[in-house]
């Protein structure tokens, strides 16, 4: 069961709004995260960087908070961007550009998006899951939010950003 009310530690409207909708179904109550400069994400993985956002947000608001982050790790480009792929796009001018520079240089090859989950409490403790969607870079089919619209999963109809809600959750 989850704790309620629970932040959202994300200043990112387009995650708050799938957070929300994927925490309305278990009724539980969701609130913002406290104003302020958001954490520095200096961890080296999805988790760390989930877990440092989730418990500056729990610490600030006195409640439990859930957070995520996301790595796109790319073979023909030796794994990278990984887990600066925000900071990736932003070097390259914005997601627009890092989508062409990506489908430039790796095209129809082998890549895996994860995405890294924190529970935290105030106190500090808490609960975390990584999961993994594999496939490869193609050219971008439809809208999406950053780089989810080039990324196919093995198995699936589309690239990530076509994919329903339920089985993106998967």
């Amino acid at each position: 069961m989850l704790p309620s009310p629970l932040v959202l530690a994300t200043g990112n409207p387009g995650k708050a709004a799938e957070w929300r909708d994927l925490l309305a179904d278990h009724g539980v109550e969701v609130r913002d995260r406290p104003a302020g400069p958001e954490p520095d994400e200096h961890g080296a993985s999805v988790e760390e960087n989930a877990w440092i956002k989730a418990l500056a947000a729990a610490q600030a608001s006195g409640l439990p908070a859930i957070a995520d982050d996301i790595a796109l790790e790319v073979l023909a480009l030796q794994g990278r961007p990984g887990v600066h792929l925000r900071r990736w796009a932003d070097d390259l001018g914005g997601w627009s550009a890092a989508i062409d520079e990506l489908v430039r240089c790796a095209e129809n090859t082998p890549a895996r998006y994860l995405c890294g989950v924190a529970l935290v409490w105030p106190d500090g403790s808490g609960a975390q899951v990584v999961a993994a969607a594999v496939g490869k870079v193609v050219r971008p089919i439809g809208p999406g939010v950053g780089i989810e619209p080039c990324l196919h999963p093995d198995g699936e109809p589309g690239p990530l950003s076509t994919l329903d809600p339920e089985r993106r959750r998967r």
